[in-house]
């Protein structure tokens, strides 16, 4: 199996794991890597640490429950791996400057989406130039995953 392949791996882990305690040290059982070399590829492959990563994703998804379910709050943090309500409210508002139920009821939102290697996906983009101000706007017009 190549690197890539392992990272794929790894990767859906990651995201069928959102809900259990994931930590470095199992990550790299599952990728037959040290726990070392994780961090590095991992770095390498995403831009972000194994950390960061998971902790972005988390809290992503459960942002995305917040705005569109009737969960509650506290529901939806234990759900999304928090340990206590004040742990996620926290997490939130260092995130986004608000709280889950201010973000909630704001029309403001919040994605971290889950990194997709080149193989999986091919992304065709238009590029198309507007005169106002100077601004490029690019399409994307098709996305096949």
């Amino acid at each position: 199996m190549s690197k890539k392949q392992h990272f794929q791996n790894l990767l859906k882990n990651i995201e069928d794991s959102k809900i259990d305690k994931l930590n470095i040290n199992n990550l790299s059982r599952i990728g037959y890597i040290s726990s070392m070399q994780l961090y590095r590829d991992f770095y390498n492959f995403t831009g972000h640490s194994v950390n960061e990563y998971i902790r972005k994703r988390r809290l992503s998804n459960a942002l995305a429950l917040i705005k569109h379910s009737s969960m509650s709050i506290t529901d939806i943090a234990f759900m999304c791996g928090y340990s206590s309500h004040q742990n996620f409210t926290n997490a939130v508002r260092k995130a986004i400057g608000l709280s889950p139920t201010e973000y909630r009821k704001n029309d403001m939102y919040f994605y971290f989406p889950a990194y997709i290697t080149r193989d999986a996906c091919k992304i065709t983009v238009k590029k198309k130039i507007f005169r106002i101000q100077s601004v490029s706007v690019f399409f994307i017009t098709s996305l096949r995953i």
